[in-house]
């Protein structure tokens, strides 16, 4: 795994107070691996767009998209422009720290990675634990943590997608297809710790999860019927 080059896609949407930090972290660590970032406005109305489109790097690529295209979507249009030979992402919140969660990879021998989020409050843990177990019936294999993060994966396995879904679906939609193609999937757990800056742009407490939850569900049963490709 030494020598290949893994990109990284990171949505951004409303992280101005991240960037800073952020790219100085992406700048370290593409300097002591081979990692290419793509760091994505998704349609934010801070100034996020005015400090990426300042950015001139040739480890980061920036990608600017005027109206928000779901968090799927931004990753989506994020991989899109990446030609290396593992492709993923992981946010822009920090909550996963980038240093730990990514150089590892290159010790690692996988064709998908997920990380495992440690340090959770309980009712967080008992949304994704009951989102997992539900998701596992439905697919009858056992899926959980599905959003946790880092998310990376072969070039091959992410050319075998077909019709992706560009909202929060992305996660459970991207562990189904290795699942399914029966990838050798290494899991490593990382602590997730609280933001320092910003906010999410989803979880505003029970009502927004149980929103979430019912929407990624909704997904599931519909991926399930229409068979996984």
């Amino acid at each position: 795994m030494n020598d290949i080059k893994i990109g990284i896609v990171i949505p951004c949407f409303n992280e101005v107070g991240n960037l800073p930090k952020l790219i100085a972290e992406c700048e370290s660590i593409a300097k002591e691996g081979s990692f290419k970032f793509v760091l994505v406005n998704n349609g934010s109305k801070d100034k996020s767009a005015n400090i990426l489109e300042e950015l001139n790097s040739a480890n980061i690529t920036t990608l600017n998209l005027m109206e928000n295209a779901g968090y799927g979507g931004g990753i989506l249009a994020g991989l899109k422009i990446l030609n290396t030979d593992y492709v993923g992402w992981i946010h822009a919140d920090m909550q996963t720290d980038l240093r730990e969660s990514l150089l590892g990879l290159k010790n690692e021998n996988f064709d998908f990675f997920k990380g495992i989020r440690l340090g959770r409050t309980l009712s967080e843990r008992f949304f994704s634990a009951g989102m997992g177990l539900i998701c596992s019936v439905i697919f009858r294999t056992s899926l959980i943590e599905i959003n946790a993060q880092p998310t990376v994966m072969s070039r091959n396995l992410y050319n075998s997608w077909v019709n992706p879904p560009t909202d929060f679906s992305l996660d459970l939609y991207a562990l189904v297809i290795a699942k399914r193609k029966s990838a050798k999937i290494v899991r490593s757990k990382f602590e997730f710790v609280k933001r320092t800056s910003g906010h999410s742009a989803w979880n505003f407490g029970f009502r927004s999860r149980m929103r979430m939850i019912s929407r990624t569900l909704r997904f599931a049963i519909s991926l399930s019927r229409n068979g996984v490709r």
